[in-house]
This record gives C-alpha cells, sequence and structure tokens, in this order.
C-alpha cells in the first residue's frame, strides 16, 4: 500500500509513517467513538455482539462464545460501485 501511495517526489518512509500515524490514530478513536467516517472509502462502527452459543470445530462439543464489541466496515456507495464494475 505504500507503494501505491508513493509519488515520485515523495520519501517512501514519509508515506509509511503517514500510514502508521493513520492506524494509530484510528486504533486511539475507537475507544472513544462508536463511528469512524473515512471519506470516500466507508466507515468503521463499533457494534455489540450477544452471547451465544457455538461449536468447537476440532471436539465437536458445544461451547458459550461471550459477548463482545467488534469492529465492523461499511464500504460507501461509490467504492462498491468501482468493485462491482
Amino acid at each position: 500500500m505504500v507503494s501505491a501511495l508513493c509519488p515520485e517526489d515523495v520519501i517512501w518512509s514519509y508515506t509509511a509513517r503517514f500510514l502508521e500515524a493513520f492506524a494509530r490514530t484510528i486504533h486511539a478513536e475507537m475507544h472513544s467513538a462508536e463511528k469512524i467516517l473515512i471519506p470516500e472509502v466507508g466507515t468503521l462502527h463499533v457494534t455489540h455482539r450477544s452471547a451465544r452459543k457455538g461449536r468447537n470445530l476440532a471436539t465437536g462439543e458445544e461451547i458459550q462464545i461471550a459477548a463482545r464489541r467488534v469492529v465492523t466496515f461499511k464500504a460507501t456507495k461509490t467504492l462498491q460501485d468501482r468493485v462491482n464494475s
């Protein structure tokens, strides 16, 4: 991804540092925000998954999966259209 974002007149390490800072910012913001909008790309949401029953695939035994918060991503319509064209 760094190679795709790095124009010829920009030093590669600056682009790599930008991506690392962007990722750190998203990690930090997800603790306080329920939603982060990335323009022209999509939205990251924090959602709650309820506790549920599951199955251990190795043994077939039924297990209880704990409730937790998860991050989900919803792409913008323009991104979806571009991927599907």
